[in-house]
């Protein structure tokens, strides 16, 4: 029994190598992270990255890091939980807003998730500031449900 289980392995391992081999691009690693979770392209190539522990990262090409960028929200990390998506407004190269998907605590050890608006500040150290989604307390995402190129669910977050 054990030599028929390590044969089938064998098999299905052989076909797993042989069928990446067969791919009409190439695989190369160039950077690693700690749990990405999402990625967004910049304008000029780089890429804005999300680690689940509350990283976001912008990413060269050829895979340098910056550090961490700072004004990220406190995440409610485990499990499913953590920051989540990012996604750039349709007018991204105006305006530098920028979407952010996380999970935060709530009362009695719950937790919710939530979607911040932001201004990516890209500067040397690199920092986003938090821009209110509209005048209410509570606001559901809506100016760009619907736009190509973001696909955000009917979420809710608190203005801060």
């Amino acid at each position: 029994m054990k030599q028929l289980f390590a044969m089938a392995l064998s098999v299905f391992l052989t076909a797993g190598v042989q069928a990446q081999s067969d791919l009409p691009f190439n695989v190369e690693a160039i950077t690693s992270f700690d749990e990405p979770w999402a990625l967004a392209f910049l304008p000029d190539g780089r890429m804005l990255v999300t680690e689940k522990k509350g990283n976001l990262l912008i990413v060269s090409q050829d895979g340098e890091k910056s550090r961490s960028i700072g004004g990220i929200p406190d995440v409610d990390y485990g499990g499913q939980g953590g920051l989540g998506d990012v996604a750039l407004h349709p007018d991204f190269a105006e305006n530098g807003l920028i979407y952010l998907s996380y999970a935060e605590a709530g009362a009695g050890g719950t937790r919710g998730a939530a979607v911040m608006r932001a201004v990516l500040k890209q500067t040397e150290r690199g920092r986003v500031t938090r821009v209110p989604l509209d005048a209410s307390s509570d606001a559901v995402v809506k100016e760009d449900r619907g736009r190509p190129g973001l696909a955000w669910p009917t979420s809710l977050s608190r203005n801060r």
